[in-house]
């Protein structure tokens, strides 16, 4: 959902609460004053992104990856058109999978066994027991569990590789007092 930042005498209006725009990358366009990206949104509604600096200097720009902006501002184009326009790369990320996977990692985040309760591998699906030796956790993102190297080589074949880097920067973004 977009805000309109502004109230009808173009004062700030401070922000209703804390949230974060996410649309996958569906087409990337440059020109030499500004980068411009088609994305597409949860509710499937497709919006234009612009921004004021050089995207691509500080991001892998990819279709079908997932951009993120903290506190986005709707803005007015021309000709009728609204999309959101990015002055500072601090309220931007841009992460290596499509919105869908995104959102399942995010849930995967959210819905973590607590501390103490029993965790999976992921190689195997064999649940830790107590008083027994602990699964060991991924050490890059530390979202996954393995009995051992054979079950982390099983969960890799099963798409643990692909999503361990996106899944250890979602951590990363929830822990940080910038985002």
């Amino acid at each position: 959902e977009l805000y309109d930042t502004r109230d009808d005498s173009n004062q700030p209006i401070p922000p209703p609460r804390h949230w974060c725009y996410l649309g996958e990358i569906l087409e990337h366009m440059t020109s030499p004053i500004r980068n411009v990206l088609t994305v597409q949104d949860k509710a499937d509604k497709r919006t234009h992104l612009s921004t004021n600096f050089d995207l691509e200097a500080q991001f892998d720009v990819k279709v079908g990856s997932t951009v993120a902006v903290l506190y986005a501002e709707r803005k007015y184009f021309s000709l009728g058109v609204y999309g959101l326009r990015l002055d500072h790369a601090k309220f931007v990320k841009i992460f290596p999978c499509n919105l869908e996977t995104l959102l399942r990692i995010n849930d995967d985040i959210e819905n973590e066994t607590p501390v103490d309760s029993p965790r999976e591998c992921k190689g195997c699906g064999k649940e830790e027991e107590p008083n027994k030796s602990a699964l060991l956790r991924c050490s890059h993102c530390l979202g996954a569990s393995y009995c051992g190297k054979e079950c982390q080589m099983e969960a890799w074949k099963r798409g643990h590789k692909r999503e361990c880097k996106v899944f250890a920067a979602v951590l990363e973004l929830k822990r940080s007092r910038e985002w």
